[in-house]
């Protein structure tokens, strides 16, 4: 897999290891099979000491992206890891996107983050971007149905809960209904969100709901 000792000690924890290696001149920037570094592995599970000690090391792999365009930001994002993420973006980590494919950190927030990473992004940027389909945070939160409070949170930084998304012109309460989110749903009502709008079929949320099967919806 073309990992060296540097590698390996990100992915257990070693700190020990991590310090002799780079005492020893050991390459942080040296990429495995999957384009990550060091840093990558270290701030997908968690060990807040071992990234302070390899960007100490190598300050310009903060924002290192691997063979799938992940940073270690969004690594530390989609594993719910808030003190790294908290040590990333102090340290200089980008919450932008580079080109129309990159992934936006925001958004996979939505789909595998806490509320706490959530605002910690949003007090960064209140910038809310659409994402490779379409999708801006609010839709991927209503589709995904994890974490309904998120709508609330993503409403007090500006959001428009009656936003059509850019692929079938779907306000989140679509993306609810047709997957059957109903504590989603019921939060987009409580924030009084538009029931009548219709989508480029123009039909309705209730549409597919029904379409769908979800009765309580």
């Amino acid at each position: 897999n073309e990992r060296n000792c540097l590698h390996k000690a990100a992915i257990t924890g070693r700190l020990e290891i991590i310090r002799l290696g780079l005492s020893s001149n050991v390459d942080v920037h040296v990429t495995d099979v999957y384009g990550r570094i060091p840093l990558h592995y270290a701030s997908m599970h968690g060990y807040v000491e071992l990234v302070q000690a390899l960007i100490d090391a190598a300050p310009d792999t903060v924002n290192f992206r691997d063979q799938d365009s992940f940073t270690p930001l969004i690594h530390a994002i989609v594993r719910s890891q808030l003190p790294c993420v908290q040590i990333l973006l102090a340290r200089g980590a980008d919450m932008s996107r580079i080109g129309p494919g990159e992934h936006i950190p925001l958004n996979l927030c939505c789909q595998y983050a806490s509320l706490e990473i959530m605002e910690l992004l949003l007090q960064r940027s209140g910038e809310l971007l659409p994402d490779a389909e379409g999708l801006y945070p609010q839709h991927l939160v209503a589709r995904s149905g994890k974490t309904p409070q998120m709508l609330q949170l993503l409403r007090k930084y500006g959001a428009d809960l009656n936003q059509p998304d850019k692929l079938y012109q779907w306000t989140p309460l679509f993306h609810a209904a047709s997957e059957g989110h109903v504590e989603c749903l019921k939060t987009l009502l409580e924030c009084g969100v538009d029931v009548d709008i219709i989508d480029e079929k123009s039909l309705s949320a209730m549409y597919y709901a029904t379409w769908e099967g979800h009765l309580e919806c």
